[in-house]
């Protein structure tokens, strides 16, 4: 047994004495880890440990890291209370390491990086500042709005002008027309004739090419025959003589809404002119006319100017308008109950061909033989001035 055991256990009053150096000791170990804690300036979290014992210049440290590189950038550096801060004052985020240039020691492997000081945020103080920097919120599928052009009257001049230049530039044309009119409360079956038209003087040609009324065909000339219109029947079994008569006779208007006068191209651009002026001039009696933009009509892949006129009787008239040729290509008039009243349509238009030129185009003798009987003199109407016709 060793002196010191022996000695103590001989001597009990030595017992108290040994205890207070063990009690000693005790409380100063733990005092040394408590130490960092009662600092006012705390280490930061995630501080290396190891450099402990020095700073970050290679000077000797007081385990403080944080505290050090605080007090050596100034007051400036520390975080300002969040009851200092202003409302969306928020520090600006530095995450820029703080690198030590100093050789390390020998045996010391511990990296080279510390952490900044942590970042302060000011907290919303009301429901307007969490509003003022919050994200906008975005639609979780975007909406595309496609707006046309806006069309006043001067765009709607503009294509009438072009109509209207674009006619005066023509002496002659040829197209192929299908239509349909209802006449007396009664919808006629659909026709496809070849329309032809010398502008000045007027003179108009129709001819059936198939169909039940293949081979009628219907002459005019203003300047020619007494200016009467001449009508060619289909043959039948027994031929039928031709007929001569007055355009608006009720024999010619019987199965049509117009007198063959209105034939062509150009009175459905002259109406549209005629109701744009007097709407410029405040007078309604001619319907109310817009422009509706380019539209493809049924059956069709070209794109076509669309102008609508509403008739102070609600009938509603529709024309498209070749933006390249400037021309009328189809006609349609609704009723104010909706019933069909008439619809054209021109396509594949021969411009300025030179056959239609000559007279003898639009003269009966030459394209069907002299005439051989009385009937046609017996069919002959005088022209009623007060009897009212449609128009386009």
């Amino acid at each position: 047994m060793l002196p010191a055991t022996d000695s103590a256990r001989l001597n009990p009053s030595r017992w108290p004495l040994v205890g207070l150096a063990l009690l000693s000791i005790l409380l100063d170990a733990g005092c040394s880890r408590l130490r960092a804690f009662r600092q006012d300036d705390r280490q930061a979290f995630g501080t290396n440990t190891a450099w402990s014992d020095r700073g970050p210049d290679g000077k000797s440290s007081n385990g403080d890291l944080y505290a050090e590189l605080a007090v050596k950038s100034g007051p400036a550096a520390r975080p300002r209370p969040i009851a200092n801060l202003a409302i969306g004052e928020i520090p600006k985020l530095d995450l820029k390491p703080v690198i030590d240039e100093s050789p390390p020691r020998a045996g010391d492997s511990s990296p080279l990086v510390t952490l900044q000081p942590p970042l302060v945020l000011p907290p919303f103080q009301d429901n307007a500042t969490l509003v003022a920097h919050r994200a906008p919120a975005r639609p979780l599928v975007a909406s595309i709005e496609i707006r046309a052009p806006r069309i006043g009257p001067i765009g709607l001049a503009a294509v009438l002008e072009e109509s209207r230049k674009a006619i005066d530039a023509l002496k002659t044309y040829q197209v192929k027309m299908t239509h349909q009119e209802r006449v007396n409360d009664r919808l006629n079956p659909i026709e496809d004739v070849i329309l032809s038209i010398r502008r000045a003087p007027k003179a108009v040609r129709l001819e059936w090419l198939d169909g039940p009324n293949k081979g009628r065909e219907v002459l005019y000339a203003a300047d020619a025959n007494g200016g009467l219109m001449h009508v060619r029947m289909a043959p039948t079994l027994v031929p039928l003589p031709r007929l001569s008569m007055a355009p608006d006779s009720p024999l010619a208007t019987r199965n049509s809404r117009h007198p063959i006068t209105e034939a062509g191209l150009e009175p459905i651009v002259a109406n549209m002119e005629d109701a744009y002026a007097k709407s410029l001039k405040n007078d309604q009696s001619r319907g109310r006319l817009s422009y509706e933009g380019l539209v493809v009509a049924d059956g069709s892949t070209t794109p076509c100017h669309k102008i609508v006129r509403v008739t102070p009787e609600r009938e509603t008239w529709t024309v498209l308008i070749d933006p390249e040729t400037h021309l009328p290509v189809s006609v349609q008039a609704i009723a104010g109950n909706g019933d069909l009243l008439e619809q054209y349509t021109f396509r594949e238009p021969i411009l300025d061909l030179p056959e239609l030129a000559n007279a003898d185009a639009f003269d009966p003798d030459h394209r069907w033989g002299p005439s051989k009987g009385l009937f046609q003199r017996l069919a002959r109407t005088t022209p009623e001035p007060d009897k009212p016709t449609a128009t386009r």
